[in-house]
Protein backbone atom coordinates (compact mmCIF):
# COMPACT_ATOMS: atom_id res chain seq x y z
CA UNK A 1 0.00 0.00 0.00
CA UNK A 2 2.77 2.39 0.95
CA UNK A 3 4.65 1.60 -2.28
CA UNK A 4 1.59 2.70 -4.28
CA UNK A 5 1.38 5.93 -2.30
CA UNK A 6 5.06 6.65 -2.96
CA UNK A 7 4.61 5.80 -6.64
CA UNK A 8 1.72 8.27 -6.83
CA UNK A 9 3.87 10.99 -5.28
CA UNK A 10 6.74 10.14 -7.64
CA UNK A 11 4.46 9.64 -10.66
CA UNK A 12 6.06 6.22 -11.12
CA UNK A 13 3.55 4.20 -13.11
CA UNK A 14 5.64 1.03 -13.39
CA UNK A 15 6.16 0.75 -9.64
CA UNK A 16 2.51 1.55 -8.92
CA UNK A 17 1.23 -1.04 -11.40
CA UNK A 18 3.55 -3.70 -9.97
CA UNK A 19 2.41 -2.93 -6.40
CA UNK A 20 -1.27 -2.89 -7.47
CA UNK A 21 -0.74 -6.28 -9.12
CA UNK A 22 0.73 -7.61 -5.88
CA UNK A 23 -2.20 -6.21 -3.89
CA UNK A 24 -4.66 -7.81 -6.32
CA UNK A 25 -3.03 -11.20 -5.74
CA UNK A 26 -4.01 -11.07 -2.06
CA UNK A 27 -7.17 -13.00 -1.29
CA UNK A 28 -10.13 -10.63 -1.05
CA UNK A 29 -10.90 -11.81 2.47
CA UNK A 30 -7.41 -10.84 3.63
CA UNK A 31 -7.28 -7.37 2.12
CA UNK A 32 -7.45 -4.44 4.49
CA UNK A 33 -9.63 -1.38 3.76
CA UNK A 34 -6.42 0.38 2.71
CA UNK A 35 -6.26 -1.71 -0.48
CA UNK A 36 -9.32 -0.39 -2.35
CA UNK A 37 -8.56 3.08 -1.00
CA UNK A 38 -5.01 3.16 -2.38
CA UNK A 39 -6.16 1.55 -5.64
CA UNK A 40 -8.71 4.36 -5.96
CA UNK A 41 -6.02 6.96 -5.28
CA UNK A 42 -3.96 5.45 -8.09
CA UNK A 43 -6.92 5.45 -10.48
CA UNK A 44 -7.64 9.09 -9.56
CA UNK A 45 -3.99 10.03 -10.14
CA UNK A 46 -4.26 8.47 -13.60
CA UNK A 47 -7.38 10.53 -14.38
CA UNK A 48 -9.62 7.45 -14.25
CA UNK A 49 -12.28 9.09 -12.12
CA UNK A 50 -15.04 6.55 -12.75
CA UNK A 51 -12.69 3.70 -11.80
CA UNK A 52 -11.70 5.62 -8.69
CA UNK A 53 -15.36 6.12 -7.74
CA UNK A 54 -16.03 2.39 -8.09
CA UNK A 55 -13.08 1.51 -5.87
CA UNK A 56 -13.92 4.19 -3.31
CA UNK A 57 -17.42 2.73 -3.06
CA UNK A 58 -15.88 -0.55 -1.92
CA UNK A 59 -14.05 0.99 1.05
CA UNK A 60 -15.90 -0.44 4.06
CA UNK A 61 -18.10 1.88 6.10
CA UNK A 62 -16.78 2.27 9.61
CA UNK A 63 -13.19 1.61 8.55
CA UNK A 64 -10.36 4.03 9.27
CA UNK A 65 -10.48 4.99 5.56
CA UNK A 66 -14.20 5.79 5.39
CA UNK A 67 -13.88 9.58 5.64
CA UNK A 68 -10.82 9.71 3.40
CA UNK A 69 -12.68 7.67 0.78
CA UNK A 70 -15.66 10.01 1.04
CA UNK A 71 -13.38 13.01 0.54
CA UNK A 72 -11.77 11.43 -2.52
CA UNK A 73 -15.25 10.63 -3.82
CA UNK A 74 -16.08 14.33 -3.60
CA UNK A 75 -12.86 15.30 -5.36
CA UNK A 76 -13.55 12.79 -8.13
CA UNK A 77 -16.94 14.43 -8.67
CA UNK A 78 -15.25 17.84 -8.79
CA UNK A 79 -12.85 16.47 -11.41
CA UNK A 80 -15.87 15.25 -13.38
CA UNK A 81 -17.43 18.72 -13.08
CA UNK A 82 -20.34 17.36 -11.03
CA UNK A 83 -20.29 20.12 -8.42
CA UNK A 84 -23.79 19.31 -7.16
CA UNK A 85 -22.78 15.76 -6.19
CA UNK A 86 -19.46 16.99 -4.77
CA UNK A 87 -21.32 19.57 -2.68
CA UNK A 88 -23.59 16.85 -1.31
CA UNK A 89 -20.63 14.66 -0.35
CA UNK A 90 -18.57 17.44 1.23
CA UNK A 91 -21.62 18.72 3.12
CA UNK A 92 -22.12 15.24 4.55
CA UNK A 93 -18.46 15.11 5.58
CA UNK A 94 -18.62 18.50 7.29
CA UNK A 95 -21.55 17.23 9.36
CA UNK A 96 -19.68 14.20 10.65
CA UNK A 97 -18.03 13.92 14.05
CA UNK A 98 -14.36 13.10 13.60
CA UNK A 99 -13.09 10.20 15.71
CA UNK A 100 -9.38 10.74 15.05
CA UNK A 101 -7.03 13.58 14.18
CA UNK A 102 -6.89 12.20 10.66
CA UNK A 103 -10.70 12.34 10.44
CA UNK A 104 -10.61 15.92 11.75
CA UNK A 105 -8.18 16.83 8.98
CA UNK A 106 -10.47 15.29 6.36
CA UNK A 107 -13.44 17.26 7.69
CA UNK A 108 -11.43 20.49 7.56
CA UNK A 109 -10.36 19.73 3.99
CA UNK A 110 -14.03 19.18 3.14
CA UNK A 111 -14.81 22.60 4.64
CA UNK A 112 -12.22 24.17 2.34
CA UNK A 113 -13.56 22.23 -0.62
CA UNK A 114 -17.08 23.45 0.06
CA UNK A 115 -15.83 27.03 0.30
CA UNK A 116 -14.18 26.67 -3.10
CA UNK A 117 -17.21 25.06 -4.71
CA UNK A 118 -19.54 27.77 -3.42
CA UNK A 119 -17.06 30.38 -4.66
CA UNK A 120 -17.14 28.81 -8.14
CA UNK A 121 -20.93 28.63 -8.02
CA UNK A 122 -21.18 32.36 -7.23
CA UNK A 123 -22.51 31.77 -3.70
CA UNK A 124 -20.26 34.07 -1.65
CA UNK A 125 -22.09 33.91 1.68
CA UNK A 126 -22.13 30.10 1.65
CA UNK A 127 -18.48 30.13 0.61
CA UNK A 128 -17.49 32.32 3.54
CA UNK A 129 -19.57 30.24 5.95
CA UNK A 130 -17.83 27.05 4.78
CA UNK A 131 -14.35 28.55 5.06
CA UNK A 132 -15.01 29.91 8.53
CA UNK A 133 -15.98 26.46 9.80
CA UNK A 134 -12.26 25.61 9.79
CA UNK A 135 -11.04 25.64 13.38
CA UNK A 136 -8.92 28.68 14.22
CA UNK A 137 -6.29 26.39 15.73
CA UNK A 138 -5.91 24.41 12.52
CA UNK A 139 -3.01 24.92 10.15
CA UNK A 140 -5.71 25.17 7.46
CA UNK A 141 -7.22 28.29 9.04
CA UNK A 142 -4.76 30.75 7.42
CA UNK A 143 -5.44 29.44 3.90
CA UNK A 144 -9.18 29.52 4.65
CA UNK A 145 -8.94 33.12 5.82
CA UNK A 146 -6.89 34.04 2.75
CA UNK A 147 -9.54 32.50 0.50
CA UNK A 148 -12.27 34.34 2.43
CA UNK A 149 -10.51 37.59 1.56
CA UNK A 150 -10.73 36.68 -2.13
CA UNK A 151 -14.43 35.94 -1.81
CA UNK A 152 -14.83 39.46 -0.41
CA UNK A 153 -12.74 40.93 -3.24
CA UNK A 154 -14.84 39.14 -5.85
CA UNK A 155 -17.96 40.48 -4.10
CA UNK A 156 -16.44 43.99 -4.14
CA UNK A 157 -16.50 44.11 -0.33
CA UNK A 158 -13.00 45.51 -0.11
CA UNK A 159 -13.27 46.67 3.51
CA UNK A 160 -14.09 43.11 4.65
CA UNK A 161 -11.31 41.72 2.46
CA UNK A 162 -8.86 44.08 4.09
CA UNK A 163 -10.08 43.09 7.56
CA UNK A 164 -9.63 39.40 6.72
CA UNK A 165 -6.11 40.06 5.43
CA UNK A 166 -5.22 42.12 8.49
CA UNK A 167 -6.39 39.27 10.72
CA UNK A 168 -4.34 36.87 8.59
CA UNK A 169 -1.30 39.08 9.08
CA UNK A 170 -1.70 38.85 12.87
CA UNK A 171 -1.70 35.03 12.90
CA UNK A 172 1.49 33.26 13.87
Amino acid sequence: VRVVEIAIAENDAATAEQAISTLNSISAGLRTPAVPYVQAKWAFAQGKHDDALGLLGSVPKGSEYELQAAYYTGTAHVAKQDLAKATEIFTDLVGRRPKTNNDRRVVELAQLALGRIYYEREQPSKSIDAYLLVDRGSDLFPPALYEVSWVYVKSKQYDKALTALELLGRLD
